[in-house]
């Protein structure tokens, strides 16, 4: 099977920038994010077996605060960019009964 999908990237991240400095959760978001999805199925009459390659295209994920703020010396800049983009594989085996 192969399947497209858009979707909403919502979240909050645990950020421990440099030692001796309080942790700072930070949320992130991106709309739209693009997702990828190819895979095999085999099923059986109660049985089944799924493998899927899933691509997840999130490049400009925003993020509420920078947490190293140093890092690119102009201090503390709201609306800093980082890529969430990857992809993972997925395989179950499931049973009916």
């Amino acid at each position: 099977f192969v399947g497209v999908g858009i979707g909403l990237l919502d979240g909050t991240i645990r950020a421990e920038p440099f030692a001796n400095i309080a942790p700072e959760l930070i949320r992130f978001s991106q709309f739209p994010v693009s997702s990828t999805r190819f895979g095999l199925e085999g099923r059986g009459d109660t049985w089944g077996f799924r493998w899927e390659l899933n691509i997840l295209n999130a490049e400009e994920v925003e993020l509420d605060s920078n947490p190293y703020p140093d890092q690119d010396g102009d201090g503390n800049v709201p609306g800093t960019t980082i890529d969430f983009s990857g992809a993972w594989v997925r395989v179950s085996v499931f049973a009916q009964f």
